[in-house]
């Protein structure tokens, strides 16, 4: 593995410390280099997706899910902030599911009007 120059994009080898064009490479450009591009690959890896698991449990378990947003959105990165946008957004569709669905086993057994008019207009 080498070394990319800044000035002309040639890659070196490492124990050449000159590229060809002149640039004189320094530890101290090498590690800034370095790292500014682990800095890149830390963000990429943190990634732009929210965490899977807490908008699973957010869906599931809505009450645990509204927290967990409340407390994501109030943080100051843009990553936790999207987090717990996808965890509100999960537990209020989460609830709402789990409503409806409370309903339909409910109403086997008894009269539920809201069931049904949505049975009529289907």
């Amino acid at each position: 593995m080498g070394w990319n120059c800044p000035t002309c994009g040639i890659q070196n080898e490492m124990s050449k410390m000159v590229c060809s064009c002149g640039y004189k490479a320094s530890i101290e450009s090498d590690l800034m280099e370095i790292a500014k591009e682990s800095e890149i690959n830390k963000s990429a890896a943190e990634g732009d997706n929210p965490n899977f698991l807490l908008a699973l449990i957010s869906f599931f378990i809505p009450l645990i899910g509204f927290i967990l947003g409340i407390v994501f959105v109030s943080k100051a990165k843009e990553h936790d902030k999207t987090t717990g946008s996808v965890c509100l957004i999960a537990s209020v569709v989460g609830f709402i599911v789990g409503y409806f669905w409370l309903m339909s086993i409910y109403s086997e057994y008894h009269y539920c009007p809201v069931i049904t008019q949505i049975a009529s207009i289907a």
